[in-house]
């Protein structure tokens, strides 16, 4: 028989595989030590990774060429925004630290920024899948979206923040002329962010619609951008209790201004009077009314 016919598939991280036979040549043997030494020697040699069949330049053949209707349904990002993430991402600290210590095989800031877009804007996709996809190892796939999420964190700050004056003037006017809603600076709501189940206390991750999630509250402008993130608390608690212990909910004085008392605003009673008191149109088809509502007055 031949060695490799011995070879077995390896695992998902590609460890070098040991042929069964290779158990028998190691054990003690006496009487022949030099004979059993020799061919392990040889078929040492002759062991190795499995090259696994993947898709092979799959961005250069494939995703160039996408229209840019079918880039957006795939990567949820318009490609001059996606390509922007890519320039940013490869003259970034992180990309040039792995840079200067990577081999002949270097994996591109484009394949990074791709492979991290593919994975997060597809709920079903595995790792399995997209490093199939993108002809990477699974190993591979998890430190790309490792370090690209390390380096969309460092954009955070920049990206994600409260507005400034001219901003809130801004949105103030916007929702006043558009919506009909006076003194507005901004709309929130929260969301689940579905995971699998815990190994400490599921049962707080259960939500109402009973599958485990984190609350996610995000706060945006007249623009649908971004001012404010909160994530972390468990599927079960109440979006009251999430909104009272968020970060915003605590600055709404740095938002607000002097509209803000002392005391805090009683938040809960201002959104179900706004809810109660939206026009019929807003109510049916602009709001639902089970939706949390935040106004929030200029200062």
């Amino acid at each position: 028989m031949e060695y490799e016919d011995l070879l077995i598939d390896s695992s998902d991280d590609e460890n070098v595989v040991m042929p069964p036979i290779l158990n028998i040549l190691l054990e003690d043997n006496n009487e022949n030590n030099e004979l059993v030494h020799l061919p392990v020697y040889g078929l040492v040699g002759r062991v190795g990774r499995i090259q696994h069949i993947k898709v092979v330049n799959y961005i250069e053949n494939i995703v160039r060429n996408y229209i840019a209707r079918d880039f957006l349904m795939h990567f949820r990002l318009s490609r001059a925004v996606a390509y922007e993430l890519i320039n940013q991402f490869e003259v970034s600290d992180i990309f040039i630290e792995i840079s200067n210590h990577a081999g002949n095989l270097k994996i591109t800031a484009e394949k990074h920024i791709l492979c991290y877009l593919w994975f997060v804007g597809h709920e079903s996709a595995s790792y399995r899948d997209v490093a199939d996809r993108f002809g990477v190892t699974i190993s591979c796939l998890h430190t790309i979206i490792t370090r690209v999420t390390q380096f969309i964190m460092t954009l955070a700050p920049n990206v994600i923040r409260y507005p400034t004056a001219v901003e809130k003037e801004e949105s103030a006017t916007y929702f006043l002329q558009e919506k009909g809603f006076p003194g507005v600076i901004g709309a929130i709501d929260g969301s689940h962010i579905r995971i699998d189940k815990p190994m400490e206390d599921p049962d707080s991750y259960i939500n109402r619609k009973s599958y485990f999630s984190i609350h996610m509250q995000g706060t945006v402008n007249h623009k649908m951008k971004f001012i404010d993130v909160f994530i972390g608390y468990p599927g079960s608690v109440h979006d009251a209790r999430v909104l009272k212990n968020s970060t915003i909910y605590a600055d709404l004085r740095q938002l607000c201004g002097d509209a803000i008392d002392d005391q805090g605003p009683d938040i809960a009673a201002q959104n179900q009077q706004v809810i109660d008191n939206l026009p019929r149109e807003y109510e049916t088809n602009t709001q639902k009314r089970d939706e949390i509502c935040l106004q929030i007055t200029r200062g």
